[in-house]
C-alpha cells in the first residue's frame, strides 16, 4: 500500500531526493484518483460495471467484441488507416531530399527518375490528417463496446475461456 506524507513533511524534507520521491508519490496517487474517478463516470450502472469484471475475469471481452459485425467492421477501418500510415512513415523514411534549392535546374534535371516525390512536408500532413481518423475512430469503438455491452442483461455470464 502507498503512504503519501503530508504536506509539511515536503517542507522538512533536507534531501532534494526524497522530496522529488514524495512529489512522484503523490503525482501517482493523484493521478490514479483522478482515473478511478473517470473510469466509474463511464462504468456508471451497476450492471455494466459487473459486465466489465466477469469480463476480465475471464479474460475474453476482445474475443467477445470481435464476434459482433458492428465492432468488427470498426476495427478493420482502424486497422487499414493503421496500415496507411505505416506505408506514409515508410514513404517519409525513403523520400529523396529535395536539393532544388542549391542545384541549377539541368543538374536538377539528370538526376530525376521518374514522377515527381510527393514534399516531406505533404506527406507529414497526410499523416496527420491519417492519425486524427484513426483517433476518430477508436473513439468509435469505444462507444460502439459501451453501446453493446449496455445491451446485455444484468444477469447475462460470458461463456469461461477454453
Amino acid at each position: 500500500m502507498l503512504k503519501v506524507a503530508p504536506r509539511q513533511d515536503f517542507l522538512l524534507t533536507k534531501s532534494p531526493k526524497s522530496f522529488i520521491l514524495q512529489l512522484s508519490l503523490c503525482w501517482r496517487c493523484t493521478l490514479f484518483i483522478f482515473l478511478a474517478k473517470r473510469i466509474s463516470a463511464i462504468f456508471g450502472s451497476m450492471s455494466i460495471r459487473r459486465k466489465v469484471r466477469e469480463f476480465k475475469r475471464r479474460d475474453n471481452l476482445w474475443d467477445w467484441l470481435m464476434s459482433q459485425p458492428s465492432f468488427k467492421k470498426l476495427d478493420d477501418q482502424y486497422m487499414e488507416v493503421e496500415r496507411e500510415i505505416g506505408g506514409l512513415i515508410e514513404m517519409r523514411r525513403t523520400a529523396p531530399i529535395d536539393y532544388s534549392w542549391v542545384m541549377p535546374s539541368s543538374l536538377e534535371t539528370i538526376l530525376a527518375e521518374g514522377p515527381e516525390p510527393m514534399p516531406i512536408w505533404q506527406i507529414n500532413e497526410e499523416i496527420r490528417a491519417k492519425q486524427q481518423q484513426q483517433r476518430r475512430l477508436g473513439k468509435q469503438m469505444d462507444q460502439e463496446a459501451y453501446r453493446l455491452l449496455a445491451k446485455l442483461p444484468p444477469d447475462f455470464h460470458f461463456p469461461a475461456v477454453t
